[in-house]
């Protein structure tokens, strides 16, 4: 299933994702975002990806076929404290806890470089999750 251009649009935003664009002549033919840390690759949608590339600069050219874009940040966003709805925090100390619930003693300094090798891992399955949930809310009865 193909992403959307708000999922999309916020992996670039605040994860640093990169968008891979296959051209055929001057057609589109495929759009994926990826991140050069993770193996994960998501399929975005046709119209979603073209709408997002307005807002992407060429990063670089793997081939005629091939181009690699990023996410450029407009000066006022920026400049702009930026509005989020949830920020959610953990500190090494719950990954010691959390793996001693596992039966796996941590400590403080092993949870610090647990993080630095798996947290860009943890903060995509964070915004997965957040983002389904989101998806699900009833916004209609306020």
């Amino acid at each position: 299933m193909a992403i959307g251009y708000r999922q999309a649009r916020s992996l670039m935003r605040q994860f640093d994702w990169k968008m891979r664009v296959f051209t055929l002549g001057d057609s589109v033919e495929k759009i994926t975002l990826f991140h050069p840390e993770q193996r994960t690759e998501y399929m975005v949608r046709m119209d979603s990806g073209r709408k997002l590339m307005q807002e992407c600069v060429v990063s670089e050219r793997l081939d005629r076929l091939t181009t690699i874009y990023s996410y450029k940040k407009i000066e006022a966003e920026e400049n702009k404290e930026p509005v989020w709805f949830a920020v959610t925090r953990w500190a090494p100390e719950d990954a010691v806890a959390a793996a001693a619930e596992q039966g796996v003693t941590l400590s403080v300094n092993q949870a610090t470089a647990w993080w630095k090798r798996n947290g860009r891992y943890f903060q995509q399955l964070l915004y997965e999750a957040g983002t389904e949930i989101l998806s699900n809310m009833d916004f209609k009865g306020n």
